[in-house]
């Protein structure tokens, strides 16, 4: 093996090192901002687009993002759940209208179904 492959692949070894630990930097950011990727890419010395570069290309880092995402989800629907208890209004109607619509809790009916099957039937009653 000649010097000049042996110095791309260190070369190339220490491009993919570089990402890694710019990766690992990226998700202690993005927890540290709580999921604010703008936060973090600025704060990690990336851009938006190496960020979302990194979640499409590699399905590891996209699964950590998840959980961080996750992860401040579960903070927020707790302060949710606090806010509730403490019968704050707002917080109840808003919970009872996105977890209790099967219940009934909803200001408008939503309509599944083929709409092109009521438009012929209409056509055809016009047309008799």
């Amino acid at each position: 093996m000649g010097n000049t492959d042996k110095n791309d692949k260190t070369k190339k070894g220490k491009r993919e090192l570089k990402r890694e630990r710019l990766k690992a930097r990226l998700l202690k950011e993005l927890e540290k901002s709580r999921g604010i990727i703008s936060n973090a890419c600025a704060n990690a010395g990336c851009s938006r687009n190496t960020y979302y570069e990194y979640v499409n290309d590699d399905e590891e880092f996209a699964q950590k993002v998840r959980e961080v995402t996750e992860a401040q989800i579960d903070i927020v629907e707790a302060a949710l759940l606090r806010s509730i208890a403490k019968g704050e209004v707002a917080s109840i109607i808003f919970y009872l209208k996105t977890k209790g619509k099967e219940r009934g809790y909803v200001e408008k009916v939503e309509v599944e179904g083929n709409l092109g099957f009521i438009h012929l039937m209409k056509k055809a009653s016009r047309s008799e």
